[in-house]
């Protein structure tokens, strides 16, 4: 009777576990477990092409549509499983946090983007891999800025600009990685405006009530004006079309002329 009821815990959590898989299976936004590497690869192609379409979109400002949020929450669930079987692969960190904050789910593209950046070894040779950081650094301060987090969307912002700001082994590397001259200028630029974008937030933010004196938060407005100031003339100069920069180059100079 032992061995019998045994046999029949047995089979019930064999049928459980038959039937979670059936489910995981089934549900688009489970993520899957990956077992070998030819399923990896099938997977990050799906992956890709699920959200290549629906982040196109995001980058350049068009508004989601239901079908691409669909997209973009399957291609999630699978990058998901495809770190969980590979999770030294630090690009698919790039895609699912930038696909989170394309969902407007800022909290998981900024633990999405830290968790991808501490993956990154300390001290890396390898160049492209600060142009991962830089990018992860971005969508950090971009989900931050979306919260009203401005402190920490700074420092973000700040490192990803620091990250390639005058250097020559990351600008020749951007070159090889995407066969364009001007694609490590145009990736400060983002950076750099991103960077001014939270500044000039952190001008305008109400201080009432804070440790400061009334002569420290006006000293600290200037500098970080100067600092919005001269981040954006530095942009445009990489990237005279880029679009955040001109808009924040227009308002400043409405604000000044006002």
């Amino acid at each position: 009777m032992k061995w019998q009821t045994i046999a029949m815990i047995l089979v019930f959590a064999g049928a459980v576990g038959f039937i979670w898989n059936s489910q995981c299976q089934s549900d688009p936004y489970q993520a899957p477990v990956i077992s070998s590497g030819s399923e990896y690869a099938v997977k990050v192609k799906e992956a890709e092409d699920l959200s290549l379409i629906p982040l196109s979109k995001f980058d350049s400002g068009e508004k989601l549509t239901p079908e691409d949020i669909d997209q973009l929450k399957r291609g999630a669930a699978l990058t998901k499983g495809l770190i969980g079987f590979r999770p030294e692969a630090i690009t698919l960190f790039v895609g699912l946090s930038k696909s989170y904050l394309a969902l407007g789910e800022n909290g998981q593209a900024h633990q999405w983007a830290q968790d991808g950046i501490g993956t990154i070894p300390l001290s890396a040779p390898d160049q492209r891999l600060k142009i991962v950081e830089a990018e992860l650094h971005w969508i950090s301060s971009r989900a931050l800025e979306k919260e009203r987090m401005y402190d920490k969307a700074e420092i973000e912002a700040t490192y990803a600009v620091t990250l390639l700001d005058g250097n020559k082994a990351v600008a020749k590397a951007y070159q090889e990685m995407y066969q364009a001259d001007d694609a490590y200028g145009r990736a400060l630029a983002t950076y750099m405006a991103q960077l001014a974008s939270i500044k000039l937030q952190l001008v305008q933010q109400n201080y009432d009530g804070s440790e400061y004196t009334e002569q420290q938060i006006k000293d600290f407005k200037a500098e970080r004006m100067k600092s919005v100031h001269d981040l954006v003339r530095a942009a445009l100069l990489l990237d005279p079309d880029h679009p955040r920069a001109k808009q924040l180059d227009m308002l400043l100079r409405t604000s000044r002329n006002g």
